[in-house]
């Protein structure tokens, strides 16, 4: 390992705060068992220091080897696409929120994504 740069999910926080990743992973109940996490979080932490505005079809390709056996994919999924550049709602940037109902005004995924700090890439 002479002359690598290895992170790990222990390492992507700040001292005062989870990192973005981690932050909407837990909050969005994306984990259960825990097994899976590492993993999710690390695919998600390179994609965006490679990409801080990524797709939500080059965030499914990221996390795509990434198993879960517990919590399912819902919930980590739609945590990772609030840091696409098509999500809008939690960034303050956007009429138009993906996670309400365009009829009914009504919250469409499993948390309020507007109570979160935004993504600063």
């Amino acid at each position: 390992m002479d002359d690598c740069l290895v992170i790990t999910v222990e390492g992507v926080r700040s001292p005062e705060r989870m990192h973005a990743v981690q932050e909407r992973l837990v909050l969005n109940y994306g984990t259960q068992c825990g097994f899976c996490s590492p993993g999710f979080v690390m695919s998600m932490y390179a994609l965006l220091r490679n990409n801080p505005e990524p797709t939500k079809t080059q965030i499914d390709m990221a996390i795509k080897g990434n198993l879960c056996r517990c919590a399912g994919y819902r919930p980590i999924v739609e945590s990772f696409y609030t840091l696409s550049k098509e999500f809008k709602c939690c960034q303050g940037n956007g009429n138009v929120c993906p996670c309400k109902s365009v009829d009914t005004g009504t919250q469409q995924g499993l948390i309020e994504w507007t109570q979160m700090m935004p993504y600063d890439p």
